[in-house]
């Protein structure tokens, strides 16, 4: 499974909203495909923490459910940026573009910063999961430093061993819990 991010518009007075795009590279499709996505809007110097959910705050995670991806068909879906931490009982709201965050985007003091976990079956119905990390809309110094604090290594798939198939359904039943 390949996750790639586009380039949302920056249009102010509108969230900001950014396209996620999921290939199913393989040869056969894949199953019961579902996934987690955080997208923040950063300052410089913020930390990543991958976390989807903690017991006081969340980040207030997106989820999507495609069913079956067949190889080769492109599955985009636009997904807000929302604040990075909320109580559990306050619902998120998308982050809307102003000409600040359009500034702060462009010298690379605000970073918008995407993090997702995809989890599905392929056709013998073996769980597999594939996980993201990714900068937006800069190229500027603080991209390298998210990249540098965690976030390309935060990239991965399973290896398909026993405590891999574990988590894809603690991860999605611990979501689902707090909703």
């Amino acid at each position: 499974m390949d996750i790639s991010t586009g380039k949302g518009q920056l249009v102010d007075g509108q969230p900001i909203t950014i396209p996620l795009q999921i290939l199913n590279a393989g040869k056969t499709p894949a199953y019961g495909v579902r996934g987690l996505v955080v997208l923040n809007l950063l300052k410089k110097g913020e930390t990543l923490n991958f976390v989807y959910r903690t017991r006081q705050r969340t980040h207030p995670v997106a989820i999507f459910n495609s069913g079956a991806i067949v190889p080769s068909s492109p599955n985009t879906i636009y997904f807000p940026v929302l604040p990075k931490y909320l109580p559990l009982d306050q619902p998120g709201s998308p982050i809307f573009c102003t000409p600040e965050v359009r500034k702060g985007i462009g010298d690379g003091s605000l970073s918008i910063i995407i993090y997702a976990r995809v989890d599905y079956a392929d056709m013998f119905g073996i769980p597999h999961w594939r996980k993201y990390c990714g900068v937006m809309h800069n190229d500027s110094p603080a991209t390298s430093e998210y990249v540098l604090r965690g976030c390309g290594d935060y990239n991965g798939a399973d290896k398909n061993t026993e405590k891999d198939k574990r988590n894809v359904e603690q991860v999605f039943q611990a979501q689902t819990d707090s909703r």
